[in-house]
């Protein structure tokens, strides 16, 4: 359902977030869990410490909604926390350990996502009509990663410009820092942008000063209700041609504009 007219937006350039938007990785994350889970028990008993399988995938589970509501993206401080839960203090884990936990996690994760359907078409129709199209994404906290997932997920050509928040920039969202950035690198005023996300309170809050009118696609229209922040237009993620006219609309009207100037 749209939250506002369409005739409010007039875009030049349209940026993306990546996962959850354009590819679901959010569904593969049980699997990466229990790669995870696997792996520190098997550190624990080499350690001499035995913690049931069940104990450790229950503790992963909640300490990502925790980090996740502080924003805390690198999962090296996840197991970290993990570990210490399960042995009621902290240990002195070696960070070789973490990042190989990392990379477990991140390499199932790339493995089992997919594109969701039609964003390929999509993003082409995009370009057709004119539009300069970014890709805004938070870090995966293992510098190279968040970069080696878009390029295995076959989206790169599309992109005018690419930038990795808390790498390419001090700031990840919902800081209007990559935001501004990105727009930047598009050559096109932040209030000339839409930004496209899942997520109101990272792809939402940090863009209202700024002028950016906000999409969110999602399938659960309840969790976007029940949001304080609320963007300009939600979209249900299934009603892909919705959110295709919408946009082509504006980049239309923007065009429309240039030539009655001419």
């Amino acid at each position: 359902m749209l939250k506002s007219k369409r005739d409010d937006i007039e875009s030049e350039a349209v940026i993306f977030d990546f996962d959850g938007t354009l590819i679901d990785s959010y569904t593969q994350r049980k699997f990466a869990h229990l790669r995870v889970c696997k792996f520190l028990s098997n550190y624990l008993d080499k350690k001499r410490t035995q913690v049931d399988q069940k104990i450790i995938l229950k503790l992963i589970s909640k300490i990502e909604i925790e980090m996740s509501d502080k924003m805390e993206w690198n999962r090296n401080v996840w197991w970290r926390e993990v570990l210490k839960r399960c042995v009621g203090r902290n240990i002195q884990v070696p960070s070789t350990i973490l990042t190989d936990a990392s990379l477990i996690y991140w390499n199932t994760i790339n493995e089992r996502s997919f594109l969701y359907p039609g964003i390929k078409n999509f993003l082409q129709t995009l370009k057709q009509k004119g539009a300069l199209l970014g890709l805004l994404s938070d870090t995966d906290g293992l510098k190279g990663m968040k970069s080696k997932r878009i390029a295995d997920s076959g989206l790169t050509e599309f992109f005018d410009a690419i930038l990795i928040a808390g790498e390419d920039t001090k700031e990840v969202k919902p800081h209007k820092q990559p935001f501004i950035k990105i727009a930047k690198l598009l050559g096109v005023p932040p209030e000339k942008c839409i930004f496209v996300g899942d997520n109101p309170n990272v792809d939402v809050a940090g863009v209202k000063e700024l002028g950016m009118k906000t999409i969110i696609v999602g399938d659960n229209s309840s969790f976007f209700r029940e949001s304080v922040i609320r963007p300009d237009f939600f979209i249900k993620r299934k009603n892909i041609n919705e959110l295709i006219e919408l946009i082509t609309s504006t980049i239309s009207t923007r065009k429309s504009k240039q030539k009655s100037d001419e």
